[in-house]
């Protein structure tokens, strides 16, 4: 017994599939940059911090570089997942749809 979709599942399955094929790849490159960002930020905070290691260094530099590192890890954490999940549902959608 199969169930028809009303308009608003079926624009979210349209609008869903339409990122799969066309934007996922985008969105994956922009969430990457993100992780080479968290390479810069923590090189460079190494690279600033290790040649002053006093506590003005520490406060002005390490600390704030380490946040951002965390910050900018913690976009591409969530971002990836986001596309991991999106893609999982757009693959079972497709699924379904094929076996109709």
């Amino acid at each position: 017994m199969k169930q028809a979709l009303n308009e608003k599942e079926e624009r979210f399955v349209g609008d869903l599939m339409e990122w799969d094929r066309d934007r996922s790849a985008f969105e994956r490159i922009v969430y990457h940059i993100f992780l080479l960002l968290v390479g810069a930020v923590i090189v460079g905070t190494i690279v600033l911090t290790v040649p002053h290691p006093n506590d003005h260094t520490v406060i002005w530099v390490t600390l704030p570089g380490t946040f951002v590192g965390l910050l900018f890890g913690a976009v591409y954490g969530l971002g990836e997942r986001r596309i991991a999940y999106r893609r999982t549902v757009a693959s079972v959608l497709r699924k379904l749809s094929a076996d109709t």
